[in-house]
């Protein structure tokens, strides 16, 4: 798999951290619930309009919500 090139020592850093981040980005998540429904309406929206260019619609998406 892709970790074969690590030790075992190594893999068990790179898995606590990785559970580590998983974690804190959850409790993220967690604290601005709001966060998620934000994100899934710009990605539902992106994926309804299929912008040629989606850097420039996501400028024109997020600023629109400055209001």
């Amino acid at each position: 798999g892709r970790m074969d090139a690590f030790s075992i020592e190594d893999q068990a850093a790179i898995t606590a951290r990785t559970q580590q981040l998983s974690n804190q980005h959850r409790r993220y998540f967690e604290v601005h619930p709001q966060l998620t429904q934000l994100l899934h309406d710009f990605l539902t929206n992106c994926l309804v309009n299929k912008p040629e260019d989606p850097f420039q619609f996501c400028r024109e998406y997020f600023n629109s919500l400055k209001g």
